[in-house]
């Protein structure tokens, strides 16, 4: 069961030749695409539902900590089996109850919290996994995994969810709100992206560059010269070891680079960025980036590889003061051209 949240964050900047600044904000939250979770997805009645093991049963669940022993994870696990004999019973064709008892001996169901849910059958990138139980013979201790690294909210219903497979209910069936094969996850709080010294996955970035301009070359030599500028450290000011990686196809790119005849952010000559990431914790501001769209507009070429290196800036999430001089202290537009970077 997942949806690892998806956050799109936009900032569009008018770095025009007076200097002035327009900041816009940009999209809501969404969510992204959802993997499903487990094992058998074969469709339940209430035959099956009834023939049940747990059918009038006190299930005894045992806690195995795993990679986090010292979390609290015996009040989660309760609450989560509460569900399932409180407002969850009504869904259930069979009365059944439960007693967790983080370290009983032979407990009927074992809930195990591990580092990731690297093997669960039909499912991608899963947050937890249990078997979908139907039968009477069924080999005890029922294994359930949930991911350790998930919120309170997040961890209560995932093993909600969980445990509706274990007592026989499917991903089509009531109630939708626990048993849907995806929903919106969180985890535990998060560095932001702001925060980290490197706020992507990887320490090389693929570019693409649109160079549909009147001298593509006298404009690639300005965008190379501010991705060897980064490369560099920016004075100081860049994360270590990135490198960039030249792409043709944008959809392939984590930065993307064009020109166009007006700005998307605003009117007049000038930049614009625009960058999105994963906010997996949901605080609201992405703790990873995953995507930087720069475009200049009416700048002169030899101008061009200033305004990228701002946004590249912005991509590593420089906050104010964290650009290097020859960036920050650019107000005269004759600042912005030639060889700035050797500054």
């Amino acid at each position: 069961m997942s949806t690892r949240a998806v956050l799109l964050v936009a900032l569009c900047v008018c770095l025009a030749g007076c200097g002035a600044a327009d900041p816009l904000q940009g999209d809501d939250p969404t969510d992204a695409g959802g993997p499903t979770d487990d094992a058998d997805t074969a469709g339940t009645d209430a035959g099956t539902a009834a023939a049940s093991p747990w059918a009038g049963e006190t299930v005894v669940v045992g806690v195995d900590g795993g990679v986090n022993d010292s979390r609290e994870w015996a009040p989660l696990v309760a609450s989560a089996t509460a569900y399932w004999t409180g407002d969850g019973a009504g869904y259930l064709d069979y009365p059944v109850s439960f007693e967790v008892r983080p370290d009983a001996e032979d407990p009927d169901v074992v809930v195990r919290f591990v580092e990731r849910v690297a093997d669960c059958p039909e499912t991608d990138d899963p947050v937890g996994c249990a078997p979908y139980v139907t039968d009477q013979a069924v080999d005890r201790p029922v294994q359930i995994s949930v991911e350790a690294g998930l919120s309170d909210a997040s961890t209560e219903l995932v093993l909600e969810h969980e445990f509706g497979h274990v007592l026989g209910l499917d991903h089509d069936d009531p109630p939708q709100a626990v048993m849907n094969h995806s929903t919106p996850i969180t985890t535990l709080p998060q560095a932001d992206a702001t925060e980290r010294a490197l706020p992507w996955a990887n320490a090389t970035l693929r570019v693409y560059v649109d160079d549909d301009v009147d001298d593509p070359e006298a404009t690639r030599r300005q965008v190379r010269a501010a991705l060897a500028y980064y490369e560099r450290g920016a004075n100081g000011t860049a994360p270590e070891n990135v490198t960039f990686e030249t792409v043709a196809d944008p959809e392939r790119a984590d930065v993307v680079i064009r020109f166009a005849d007006e700005r998307p952010c605003g009117e007049g000559d000038g930049s614009c960025g625009a960058r999105s990431g994963v906010d997996p914790d949901g605080d609201g501001a992405p703790e990873r980036y995953d995507r930087l769209t720069i475009t200049v507009a009416g700048v002169p070429t030899e101008a061009a590889g200033w305004h990228v290196a701002y946004w590249l800036g912005y991509g590593f999430g420089f906050t104010d003061g964290d650009w290097p001089a020859p960036l920050s202290e650019a107000d005269d537009p004759e600042d912005r051209r030639g060889e700035w970077w050797r500054n």
